[in-house]
């Protein structure tokens, strides 16, 4: 992502006029031997992932043909507060999404071309990590609650946006579900918006069986100011928010030892069973803060900052070089030359480094 310098907030921050167009992501299709047709997907890649080998925690989206947009706009907006993110839209709409009458543990045929046929085809062609997040809303939500009580173990976590609850299937058949069984399944996000009586009753006595069964792996929310439109946004920001909780460090900890800052991340990863690395953006102002700073100890932290970046993606010097530009238009010669050292000292190929030993 093109980025613009603006004025010191933290360090730096950058314009919000500086922007590339929003992409929904790429369609694809796939042959179904479980449905007997063809099948549309839709996938947007992270801004990292043609320039890392890492592996993505992934989103399925279901109503994937209209809610891919949305999506990516809201982990657009969430792009400081959340790791970054495979998304993955499905199509799928009408009765294919409805549960099958009778047995609770029947998986429908859509569920069995997610599980068998589409999840296998995306592990096989892209870095995907094991988490992996089913989404949906509306009936595609009622489908999502449907697979929590059906298995509740295929995905890490479920989120279930304003589901169609109005029928009561849902309700009938969590009621079948026991304590023990409840507590092993993965955790669940259940939202409303305002939707009127029909659907609010429901989703009350839901609230009330989860809190008979003393779930600790499921959380409700009300958004009364929301419309059943409106609610895929806010839900899936609230949803994002709550399960990569602690993933942005503290202030203390981003300007203290950098040392402290990867194994903050390390740990995160390892919690999720993800690569979690350091976003370039947060590397470009340490460079800065480290740089501008008079501690001895920054001396150290600012080679391990952009020894880290580069180690990322040799291109990366480009970022950091970019910073000293920023340092030298409010003439601070000398932080913009601590960056410079530190960039050809570790990558004395890169081209800026040719153009400072020609004019020495």
């Amino acid at each position: 992502m093109k980025l613009c310098l603006l004025i010191p907030l933290f360090i730096i921050s950058f314009a919000s006029d500086c922007f590339e167009k929003l992409s929904y992501g790429q369609k694809h299709t796939i042959f179904s031997k479980t449905l007997n047709q063809k099948r549309d997907y839709y996938v947007h890649l992270p801004d990292s992932y043609n320039t890392s080998q890492r592996k993505y925690p992934i989103l399925y989206l279901l109503h994937g043909q209209w809610d891919m947009l949305s999506a990516v706009a809201s982990i657009e907006l969430l792009s400081n507060e959340i790791p970054e993110i495979i998304i993955v839209g499905v199509q799928s709409q009408g009765q294919e999404l409805h549960p099958i009458k009778g047995d609770v543990k029947q998986q429908t045929k859509l569920s069995q071309f997610l599980s068998n046929e589409l999840i296998p085809h995306i592990n096989f062609h892209y870095r995907v990590a094991q988490f992996k997040i089913l989404s949906g809303h509306s009936n595609a939500g009622r489908f999502v609650m449907n697979e929590w009580i059906r298995d509740g173990l295929v995905f890490s976590h479920y989120y279930a946006f304003s589901p169609s609850l109005d029928d009561n299937q849902i309700n009938i058949r969590l009621e079948k579900l026991t304590m023990e069984e409840t507590k092993k399944k993965s955790y669940l996000t259940l939202t409303l918006a305002n939707e009127g009586e029909h659907m609010l009753k429901p989703f009350k006595e839901i609230q009330t069986i989860l809190k008979q069964y003393k779930s600790k792996t499921s959380l409700t929310t009300h958004f009364t100011d929301e419309t059943h439109s409106s609610t895929r946004h806010k839900s899936l920001m609230h949803s994002l928010r709550n399960t990569f909780t602690g993933w942005q460090p503290s202030y203390e900890t981003k300007i203290g030892n950098f040392e402290n800052l990867k194994r903050h991340y390390d740990d995160f990863g390892t919690r999720f069973g993800f690569d979690a690395q350091i976003d370039l953006e947060l590397l470009q102002r340490l460079s800065v803060y480290f740089a501008m700073s008079t501690k001895p100890e920054d001396a150290l932290n600012i080679n391990h900052v952009i020894n880290y970046g580069l180690n990322l993606n040799r291109n990366n010097a480009d970022a950091f070089w970019q910073m000293t530009h920023y340092l030298k238009e409010i003439d601070d010669l000398a932080s913009a030359k601590k960056i410079e050292e530190k960039i050809c000292t570790l990558q004395p190929d890169f081209n800026h480094c040719y153009t400072i030993k020609s004019d020495n």
